[in-house]
């Protein structure tokens, strides 16, 4: 799994960000549309791409789309 792969996959979830400005800095949890809809969302579609289960947890302690990454990671 690649980074830029993982960000391309979840940026459409941010529907009131434009795809193209979302990167691996993104303070995903700042932005406007971030939610418990989206994070389900989010959990859904990593599941379904990288078999990773990701829980509450997971979102407390990431910021960045990059901290997430890693998380899906280093649970593969």
């Amino acid at each position: 799994m690649e980074r830029t792969d993982f960000v391309h996959c979840i940026a459409p979830l941010f529907y009131c960000t434009a795809s193209d400005s979302v990167s691996g800095d993104t303070r995903y949890k700042q932005l406007r549309e971030w939610n418990i809809i989206l994070a389900t969302s989010l959990t859904e579609v990593v599941m379904e791409h990288y078999r990773v289960q990701l829980d509450a947890g997971d979102f407390i302690r990431t910021e960045t789309i990059n901290d997430l990454y890693q998380c899906v990671k280093s649970k593969q």
